[in-house]
C-alpha cells in the first residue's frame, strides 16, 4: 500500500528526503500550472525546469525504494500559495516554489553522513 507517509522505521534522512520527494511532486504539479500561464518567450524554461524537477522526484523515488522506505506519492491536488492568473504570477510562483526545493533539499543534505 503507498501511503504519503514514510515508513515508520524511517530514519531523519530518510524523513527529510522524503520531505524533500514530497515538494517536488508539488513543483511539478506548480510547473503544470506555471506553463498554462506563462508568457510564449518563456516556455522552454518552464518546461526544462518542470523536466529537471521530474528527474530530481524520480531519483527521489528511486533512493527511497533501494533504503527499502516507502516514498510518498503525490497528492491529487495542491493549494497554490498564490493565485496565478498572469504571466507575471506564474512566474512568482516559480520563483517561490524553487525557493522551497532549495529549503527541502538543504534540509535533507543537513541530515546526509556522507
Amino acid at each position: 500500500m503507498t501511503s504519503a507517509e514514510p515508513s515508520p522505521a524511517a530514519t531523519d534522512y530518510d524523513k527529510a528526503l522524503c520531505a524533500a520527494l514530497s515538494n517536488e511532486h508539488a513543483v511539478v504539479y506548480g510547473y503544470g500550472i506555471v506553463s498554462a500561464h506563462c508568457a510564449p518567450e518563456v516556455n522552454t524554461l518552464v518546461s526544462s525546469a518542470l523536466n529537471q524537477h521530474r528527474a530530481r522526484r524520480d531519483q527521489a523515488i528511486t533512493m527511497l525504494t533501494g533504503r527499502k522506505v516507502t516514498a510518498p506519492v503525490a497528492a491529487a491536488g495542491y493549494q497554490l500559495p498564490m493565485p496565478v492568473d498572469t504571466p507575471i504570477d506564474a512566474m512568482q510562483l516559480a520563483v517561490r516554489m524553487e525557493k522551497d526545493c532549495e529549503v527541502a533539499w538543504r534540509a535533507f543534505v543537513e541530515q546526509a553522513q556522507t
